[in-house]
């Protein structure tokens, strides 16, 4: 059995998967190209390999199901394991429109940033949990990631201005 999606060595293009169940293939997906491939909320179950990847083919494996220990990477390729996380920003029970969001790693470096909605939340913030590349799997480490914000909560002209920062 065959790859139940295959992207040829000659696609440069970014591919965008949303909700596929991929089970008993040979291979989920199969990209050897030089473009990136997107892959949220899928299920790749009970394939030979859930993913083969050449080339210089990045994929982001967002949520979803898929058994790292069968991906199989060469070349250049990459791919990424990638959660999701939703941020509420309130203040005295009150939510926080358009206040900055940055999710921080364990050093301080940006990993991902949004601006708050009129409801306070920042949705679907990117973290990676995993590396796999021809030389095998990298665990990120997540232990010290933060959130931080800074948001005006009152503001009345000359004479009072309330604007508080969380971590």
């Amino acid at each position: 059995v065959g790859a139940a999606i295959k992207i040829p060595s000659s696609s440069a293009g970014a591919w965008e998967f949303t909700d596929l169940i991929l089970v008993n293939n040979g291979a989920g997906v199969d990209a050897s190209g030089s473009g990136s491939v997107v892959m949220t909320d899928c299920t790749l179950q009970s394939n030979v390999n859930d993913v083969i990847l050449g080339g210089s083919t990045l994929m982001t494996f967002i949520e979803g199901t898929i058994d790292l220990p069968t991906v199989a990477v060469s070349d250049n390729a990459i791919l990424e394991r990638a959660r999701q996380l939703d941020v509420t920003v309130s203040a005295d029970s009150t939510t926080m429109a358009d206040a900055p969001v940055k999710l921080l790693d364990g050093e301080n470096r940006v990993v991902d940033s949004g601006t708050t909605n009129a409801a306070g939340a920042v949705d679907d913030m990117l973290f990676l949990t995993k590396i796999v590349d021809s030389s095998g799997t990298t665990t990120i480490a997540l232990a010290g990631y933060r959130v931080v914000t800074i948001a005006k909560v009152a503001y009345t002209s000359n004479v009072e201005i309330d604007i508080r920062y969380a971590m």
